[in-house]
């Protein structure tokens, strides 16, 4: 059997085709001695805060996984393309407020760090696909080169089911082949001029490693009390875990493997106390700041952790419209910084992502610092994970300035198929 460990994949892909003009937006330059990487991570961020709030709330009872940080990549380098209203709003979305050109270095260095990882496979590539005969301005080119090291590649559209072929064999390498035949032939017609495409893969293995042999039938139970036998994985050792009282919850880090500690990798998980307690959760996940506790000490846990695969498709039209940028999808769209040829809208944006976690697993270092909770951790607690969930693949950064974390991938779990 070949197990895979918290293996996460997403992809999200844009088609632009049809629109119009208007006049460019004045950025001023902010926050001079922010380190580079830290700036589109706080961008990222406060996008990932507003998109997740509608997502979440747009399907409130299904098993769900997602990215915003692909979503935000994609769209801002969609917005290098952008002019007048259409960038505005755009970046007002996107919470991009700096100058340009030290959104362009900060997302080069990002990209860069993002790519570097060492001990999990962390990946982030971009792709353009341009309809055969668009003639795209040469700033846009360089920019999304340079800045997104995304590469440009002539497609004949016309010819659908070849562009489909070309396109779905980039998703599957990009995702180790986790993402097949993503799109079909008449996803592309004549009207197709442009394809946008980001993919974010993970894949990691504990660094507290489950024994295959722990895992047991136990049940989970449901928000309606029923209930279902499912794999859960069991461990004892040393664990980040709080109470947070304002969410009505216990939260508890699982690191990834890492010999670099300053920038590590963990999935996040937020039990309510209540069986029925999860849609409380996210209403309130915009409440909670988790920064000292990633930076707190271990305690001795009694982990019980049900394994899980989910995978989602999103059509995100309506999130992206319902946060303020529907302009980008009307005939009033202005894309002319990417041609001067035939006006461009976004026609289309959909996310696929997927996650597997079992397991597979190793021993490394622990991670450990200063601890502030809201109660006294007992000598040994037992952490059930038997009803729905909550979580977050964090990646974490820590410099000697501040720390900071982006959110790779976010979900929840109410059910184990």
């Amino acid at each position: 059997m070949n197990n895979r460990m918290g293996v996460m994949i997403a992809i999200i892909f844009t088609i632009l085709h049809v629109t119009t003009a208007h006049k460019i937006i004045e950025r001023s330059i902010e926050n001079e001695n922010t380190p580079a990487a830290r700036i589109i991570a706080n961008s990222v961020n406060s996008f990932s805060a507003d998109f997740n709030g509608v997502v979440f709330q747009d399907k409130p009872k299904e098993n769900l996984i997602c990215s915003s940080l692909s979503v935000a990549m994609v769209l801002m380098m969609a917005a290098y393309g952008a002019d007048g209203k259409t960038l505005e709003v755009m970046n007002k979305v996107l919470h991009v407020n700096n100058d340009e050109n030290v959104q362009k270095n900060s997302i080069q260095s990002f990209i860069s760090q993002f790519n570097a990882m060492k001990n999990v496979q962390l990946h982030l590539a971009n792709k353009i696909y341009v309809k055969s005969g668009l003639e795209i301005k040469p700033e846009f080119k360089m920019i999304t080169k340079t800045t997104f090291q995304s590469e440009i590649e002539n497609l004949n559209f016309s010819n659908s089911a070849v562009a489909c072929e070309e396109i779905n064999n980039w998703c599957e390498k990009q995702t180790n082949s986790r993402i097949k035949n993503l799109f079909q032939p008449n996803n592309f017609d004549d009207d197709t001029s442009l394809v946008l495409v980001n993919a974010v893969y993970f894949k990691g293995n504990w660094a507290r490693k489950f024994d295959v042999n722990e895992t047991k039938l136990m049940s989970f139970y449901h928000a309606d009390n029923t209930t279902k036998n499912v794999p859960m994985m069991h461990s004892v050792g040393k664990y980040r875990y709080a109470d947070f009282p304002e969410l009505g919850a216990r939260i508890i880090e699982l690191p990834y493997e890492s010999t670099d500690t300053s920038n590590a990798v963990s999935m996040i998980i937020i039990l309510p106390k209540y069986i029925n307690g999860l849609q409380t959760v996210e209403k309130n996940l915009h409440k909670v700041n988790f920064t000292h506790f990633l930076m707190g000490d271990q305690y001795e846990v009694d982990l019980f952790l049900p394994k899980f695969k989910i995978e989602s498709k999103i059509d995100l039209k309506v999130p992206l419209s319902t946060l303020g940028m529907e302009e980008i999808f009307g005939n009033n769209a202005n894309f002319t910084r990417i041609t001067s040829q035939p006006p461009l809208k976004v026609s289309k944006i959909i996310q696929k992502a997927f996650i597997e976690v079992n397991e597979e697993g190793s021993e490394a270092a622990a991670v450990t610092g200063l601890q502030i909770s809201t109660f006294s951790m007992p000598i040994r607690s037992e952490f059930r994970i038997d009803h729905p969930f909550y979580y977050y693949i964090l990646k974490q950064h820590v410099d000697d300035e501040d720390d900071t974390g982006i959110i790779l991938f976010q979900g929840r779990c109410v059910d184990i198929e």
